[in-house]
């Protein structure tokens, strides 16, 4: 779990929170 959080890049999860947001 940490190693696929260290892989995702910040830009990442800012795009799929915004998404999250949206729907």
């Amino acid at each position: 779990m940490v190693s696929t959080v260290e892989c995702i890049s910040p830009r990442s999860i800012m795009s799929i929170v915004s998404i999250h947001l949206q729907a």
